[in-house]
């Protein structure tokens, strides 16, 4: 049975991995990131972009008629998105910030889900809530 899924931060590491094995098995996937990143040039009937080219602080998940737009019709929502400034561990955006827009992007997209009765909803955290470092100091 082919399924309509939301993949928040579909073109991240995780997110697009998940996308491409959703399309292998039929289903439609849509989308919500504000680049294509891994997903970058994929060509897909069953696959949907929403939210290229938006900005993180403004646009993507803090938009929420964009998130709702995205939720719309959909059977699951597989949540992967997040802010954390980058792959660069440089944090030159302020926390309060990324707080900002990751907790009213995930509070936009629970209440889109919840007003549109979406059956299933995955939310996954992020090697970025640990930070950055080092594997030899695990013992």
């Amino acid at each position: 049975m082919q399924r309509k899924v939301l993949v928040t931060g579909g073109g991240g590491f995780i997110g697009s991995r998940l996308a491409r094995l959703l399309l292998a098995q039929g289903h439609f996937v849509r989308v919500l990131d504000i680049d294509a990143g891994r997903l970058k040039g994929e060509r897909n009937p069953n696959l949907e972009f929403i939210g290229l080219g938006t900005d993180s602080m403004e646009g993507g998940m803090a938009d929420r008629r964009l998130v709702e737009g995205a939720v719309e019709g959909v059977d699951a929502v597989y949540h992967f998105s997040v802010n954390w400034d980058g792959g660069s561990w440089t944090h030159t955006l302020p926390l309060a910030d990324l707080l900002e827009v990751n907790i009213r992007g995930t509070l936009n997209l629970l209440e889109a889900a919840a007003s549109r009765d979406v059956k299933h909803l995955l939310f996954a955290g992020s090697i970025a809530v640990y930070g950055r470092g080092n594997l030899s100091d695990i013992r």
